[in-house]
């Protein structure tokens, strides 16, 4: 049974604190317990979503997306093209994910300078350690190493070893580094780990915060905050979708997630460049079935990765109810596809996009769902064309590891057989996807919309990570960063919140 952190709840309608920390995923737990630290007692943490203990997750794929995800796992784009998968729940997306830890790239931080986005180099990299230790991260163990994996990381070492990468291959394939602590590969990672084996903000952050008397309160939905002269006086929250709250503090942390973060800002009436310049980490998938069970369900659902020019290949097998969403095929074609589930390995390619996404304030129309966000992949080339290059690189890699077919996840029919060549399948993905909404992509990485930058102009926050037009209001998310990380974010964003906690207390002590 997994250990169960009680989390105060409180059910005024009104709450004084000294800092109030806004959304309790890995921008906000990791922020709120440094800070808790330093003033025991004194921090709230707000969270929109729910409060679910480890032990009350159930497995039950259908039940726990509606739980654990923003809308219930459809939020969606303007376009009506890309799914966007995010937290709503105590922990955030940390508690749904997979667990993966990447270093944030010093060439992303080198980038970011170029653009007048300057850190510390030195102080990130101790943020990162007290990050790693925290969540004992290391490399997964072999033990719960799935077996398409395995098939993933055959089939790319047969195209190096015989040159038919052609180059393309930059490093790997490699076993990702996860924050799990006894992990018994149940295959279960998106729907929360009821083992309590997912180091997630549920089990670490959020408890370490608690320690030092910090207050949770779930069902918490942040609006917009009260201003006056430069600084946030308040914050109108809507508690349990029913009635308003206002939590009045010294200070604020934003950390609501990338989308809402924007959003809460642009429902304050903050001006600048709120919500412009958002990027994501696009993902495509692709199936492959074997001639022999895989069983690719028996162990960690990721657990391995290459590296090429642009993009990332990386594995990826889920349960069967999410696994059907991104499986090619209508009616009995796709019914047939899943028969095969034993038999099927799974990855797909993650590919940085351009910074040309934009959170817009939705208008209010009653009884319909309107998304806040928009990206168009048919204006961002550079990711179409690495999208369609991954693509063929996944295929090619699993006929090598022996697949018999491989399965775009396409609007097109487009299917790949044992024997067709690199060439062939080039010719053959250039001729089936014409255009980005041949394509089935999503993201479950949105970053940006409140970028760092000295100048007031072109960001939303100092290099403090303190807001331009708010004076005691800092951000702590993924919606801070002026590009994407290239990389899985999980470690990047917890580096930068505990960053933007010791500049936070940096200032206050000053």
């Amino acid at each position: 049974v997994a250990p169960e952190n009680t989390l105060k709840v409180v059910r005024e309608r009104e709450h004084r604190c000294k800092i109030c920390v806004i959304g309790s995923g890995a921008g906000g737990a990791v922020a709120a317990a440094r800070l808790a630290q330093a003033f025991p007692g004194e921090v709230t943490i707000l969270e929109a979503g729910s409060y679910l203990r480890a032990s009350e997750f159930t497995q039950s794929e259908p039940d726990m997306i509606a739980a654990l995800y923003k809308d219930g796992g459809m939020q969606i784009s303007m376009e009506l093209n890309m799914p966007v998968l995010q937290g709503a729940c105590v922990g955030g997306s940390t508690v749904h994910n997979n667990g993966i830890c990447f270093d944030l790239p010093d060439r992303v931080v080198a980038d970011w300078k170029l653009k007048d986005a300057s850190l510390d180099s030195a102080k990130l990299k101790e943020s990162a350690q007290r990050v790693r230790q925290r969540l004992n991260i290391k490399p997964i163990p072999e033990t719960v190493i799935g077996p398409g994996s395995v098939k993933f990381a055959e089939g790319a070492n047969l195209l190096k070893q015989n040159g038919l990468d052609q180059g393309r291959i930059k490093s790997g394939p490699a076993w990702f580094e996860l924050n799990f602590d006894g992990c018994v590969g149940c295959g279960y990672c998106n729907v929360g780990c009821r083992y309590g084996k997912k180091l997630s903000m549920l089990e670490t952050f959020v408890p370490d915060a608690e320690k030092y008397g910090a207050t949770v309160i779930a069902n918490c939905k942040a609006q917009c905050f009260g201003i006056q002269d430069g600084r946030a006086v308040g914050l109108r929250c809507t508690l349990d979708d029913q009635h308003d709250f206002y939590v009045h503090a010294d200070y604020f942390v934003v950390a609501c997630g990338t989308i809402a973060s924007s959003l809460l800002l642009l429902n304050s009436g903050v001006k600048g460049p709120v919500g412009k310049g958002l990027s994501f980490n696009i993902g495509a998938a692709v199936s492959a079935e074997f001639p022999e069970p895989v069983r690719g369900y028996d162990g960690v659902q990721m657990c391995g990765y290459l590296e090429a020019d642009g993009y990332m290949l990386e594995t990826l097998f889920n349960p069967p109810a999410l696994f059907a969403m991104a499986m090619p095929g209508w009616f009995m074609e796709h019914f047939y596809n899943m028969q095969r589930y034993a038999y099927l390995a799974n990855g797909g390619v993650m590919v940085p996009s351009a910074a040309i996404g934009e959170v817009r304030t939705p208008p209010p129309v009653v009884g319909r769902y309107l998304p806040g966000f928009s990206y168009s992949l048919a204006k961002d080339s550079t990711t179409y064309q690495a999208l369609k290059d991954g693509i063929r690189l996944m295929s090619e890699v699993y006929l090598a590891a022996g697949a018999i077919r491989v399965m775009p996840s396409t609007f097109v029919d487009l299917e790949f057989r044992a024997g067709d060549d690199s060439e062939k399948i080039a010719k053959m993905i250039d001729e089936k996807i014409q255009r980005a909404e041949d394509l089935y992509f999503a993201s479950a990485h949105p970053q940006g919309g409140n970028a760092i930058n000295r100048d007031p102009d072109k960001g939303v926050i100092n290099e403090n990570l303190r807001s331009h037009a708010l004076h005691n209001v800092w951000v702590s998310d993924a919606s801070v960063f002026p590009t994407s990380v290239q990389v899985n974010p999980q470690l990047s964003i917890m580096t930068v919140a505990d960053y933007a906690a010791g500049m936070m207390l940096a200032e206050i002590s000053s």
